[in-house]
């Protein structure tokens, strides 16, 4: 998880990912994945939009296995996936 975090960064900004990183450490590395990724699905919502690479969703993909969470739960961010 705090792979994860680190790998966006410049998408959270720093204070964000701290936070998350301070989450997965001190509380629940599933409770920051659930929240990464909400921050995300915010991010891209904002004026320069968000995008993932594939190797970035993949990457959520395998943490939400992981973490057993269902088929659904990560391809709601799909539509960020960069299409180039």
């Amino acid at each position: 998880m705090l792979d994860a975090v680190r790998e966006f960064k410049p998408v959270l900004g720093p204070q964000m990912a701290d936070a998350l990183a301070e989450c997965t450490r001190s509380c629940s590395p599933d409770l920051a994945f659930r929240l990464l990724l909400r921050a995300l699905s915010s991010a891209a919502q904002l004026p320069d939009y968000t995008t993932l690479s594939r190797g970035q969703y993949v990457q959520l993909s395998d943490l939400g296995m992981a973490f057993n969470y269902g088929e659904y739960v990560v391809s709601d961010l799909q539509y960020l996936v960069d299409a180039t």
